[in-house]
């Protein structure tokens, strides 16, 4: 008699292979979905549950043309948008509003193995909201946002702060 085999557990990334559109291949992830699909020549779609895309490319150092973000660029950017939403969440919380805010970033590689080395983000604020007695714990939650925490630790996380005036049409 044959052993049965006990039945395998559902992997936490799933892949389906079908048509060359958005549609093509799916990553399930928990509390996710994102479709990604080959555009060929070391590009993808990537297609949010949403109905929202964006495109990846290959950096032109790495062959690729350097048409769109590549998946390094959507890590560091990663970064900061995560940072900037739990600053929004945390000031809601304390009863607060966030006027704007919006950052400018860079990104380092490190050649031999090929990985992100160092972000390096400049997060633009209102003047004024670092005398926020609230400040302080705001700052804590952002350098802790699930992406920071994701990261690896020898990357490095340079954060400047930069209080302005306000920006018209947020900059």
């Amino acid at each position: 008699m044959p052993l049965e085999s006990s039945p395998k557990p559902e992997p936490a990334l799933s892949l389906r292979l079908g048509l060359n559109s958005c549609k093509a291949r799916t990553f399930k992830i928990k509390m996710a979905s994102i479709r990604l699909s080959s555009k060929g020549q070391k590009r993808f779609s990537l297609c949010h549950a949403s109905g929202a895309e964006i495109e990846t490319d290959a950096p032109i150092d790495n062959h690729g043309k350097g048409e769109a973000f590549s998946p390094t660029d959507l890590l560091a950017a990663s970064l900061a948008a995560c940072m900037l939403t739990i600053l929004e969440i945390e000031m809601e919380k304390s009863g607060e509003k966030l006027a704007w805010a919006k950052a400018e970033l860079k990104k380092s590689m490190h050649a031999s193995p090929r990985k992100v080395a160092k972000v390096e983000i400049d997060i633009y604020l209102p003047k004024g909201l670092e005398a926020n007695r609230l400040w302080l714990r705001w700052k804590g939650a952002m350098e802790r946002c699930p992406v920071a925490l994701s990261l690896h630790p020898e990357l490095i996380q340079m954060i400047n702060y930069r209080f302005e005036e306000e920006i018209s049409g947020n900059g």
